[in-house]
């Protein structure tokens, strides 16, 4: 990782200034200003503006209100801020991705989870295993940890105090507790940050049994070239390490694969046999099921063109990750390309139609006249300044 520098490097690296840090987090171009005053009232004004959703795993219906069935296993837990918190999470992030990080942990940008499986092409047997209740696992005590213990950012104590405050949310039944929340932009590398004893652990552990090692947020995988590798014994010292740092093995998604014995895994959503990466037939059936809809579903009124135009975003994507997952395939999707294509001109790319507004009986037939009068083009230009995010 040549191209990324070391902690002591960074501007984050060894300070005790609020005032200078508050200065990092802010963003001058766009008028928002994160000040020490900010970060000192975090657990007293900031936690009390957050927003919680929760979205069924199944489903990716959203709903404010906690579920009468909530449990982790059927629901995710999302947290959002306001600003300037937002921001000031935006920018830490900025700073954290320039930090250092071994070569066996991927995050969620750059294509990641591709990068996970093609971490090991080659091999034949694999160990794939979630980490249970990640999230809200990732207590304060490690973050603070990180942004203040000399193998961390050696921030001094109050401002890591501070700065832990900043990236965690209380848990709802314990205010005295906090944890790194599903949401934040800063989510996914402090949790690496904060626990990265635990994962240099798991990989010395692969390292001595000749495995290769590699995490994705709470997705572990240990990979072989031995045929013959027994796994048994590796999950107990597995989960001896995971318990050392208050987490545990979600036993009922322990799997061994062996192309022995005809089993392939899928690392992240993506099938991996030897040296071949494929998208895994549930993003396949997601790109069906889309194209399916909107080839058989015509555009008759203001809220079946609003459900056209999420399911036309959902199939662009879906076609666009599977062509980044598996470019040599891609002629076998040139009829869906075809009709993405030639559906174009039917949407505005410029803004999201899950945008809060555009659900609302003004809006909705709006967008639905442009479309049948050919003027989506001329419409949204006269009417984007309603569609721009705030300026704070």
């Amino acid at each position: 990782m040549a191209n990324l520098i070391k902690n002591n490097q960074s501007k984050l690296y060894n300070r005790g200034s609020k005032r200078y840090i508050t200065s990092l987090l802010s963003d001058t171009r766009k008028n928002i200003y994160f000040t020490k005053n900010d970060l000192n009232n975090i657990i007293y004004k900031y936690d009390k503006l957050e927003v919680t959703f929760y979205e069924n795993k199944k489903t990716k219906k959203r709903c404010k209100k906690r579920p009468k069935d909530y449990n982790c296993k059927k629901y995710r837990k999302f947290t959002d801020v306001c600003e300037p918190r937002k921001t000031a999470l935006k920018r830490l992030n900025f700073y954290l991705s320039q930090l250092s990080i071994p070569d066996y942990v991927f995050a969620k940008t750059d294509g990641g989870f591709v990068k996970n499986a093609r971490h090991h092409r080659g091999n034949i047997n694999f160990l794939l295993i979630d980490i249970a209740s990640f999230y809200p696992n990732c207590t304060l005590k490690y973050v603070k940890n990180f942004f203040q213990a000399n193998g961390g950012l050696k921030m001094k104590r109050d401002l890591a105090q501070r700065m832990a405050e900043l990236v965690t949310t209380p848990v709802k039944d314990n205010n005295r507790v906090r944890v790194i929340p599903q949401g934040f932009s800063t989510s996914t590398l402090i949790s690496f940050f904060a626990y990265r004893k635990m994962f240099g652990e798991l990989n010395k552990l692969a390292i001595e049994n000749n495995l290769i090692f590699s995490t994705y947020v709470d997705d572990v995988t240990f990979s072989t070239k031995d045929d013959d590798f027994n796994f048994e014994d590796i999950i107990i010292k597995i989960e001896e390490i995971l318990n050392k740092y208050g987490h545990k093995i979600k036993k009922e998604k322990i799997k061994i694969c062996s192309l022995k014995s005809g089993k392939c895994p899928t690392i992240t959503g993506i099938w991996l046999k030897r040296y071949k990466v494929r998208a895994s037939s549930k993003i396949y059936k997601k790109l069906i099921r889309n194209y399916r809809y909107l080839t058989s579903n015509p555009i008759i009124d203001a809220n079946s063109y609003l459900n056209s135009w999420k399911k036309y975003v959902a199939l662009d994507g879906i076609l666009k990750t599977i062509d980044y997952i598996e470019p040599v395939t891609m002629k076998k999707r040139d009829y869906i390309r075809s009709y993405v294509n030639q559906n174009k001109k039917n949407y505005i790319s410029a803004i999201s139609p899950y945008v809060k507004k555009l659900n609302s009986n003004y809006w909705k037939p709006k967008f639905y006249n442009a479309y049948l009068s050919n003027k989506l083009g001329e419409f949204y230009d006269s009417n984007k300044k309603y569609f721009e995010p705030k300026k704070d």
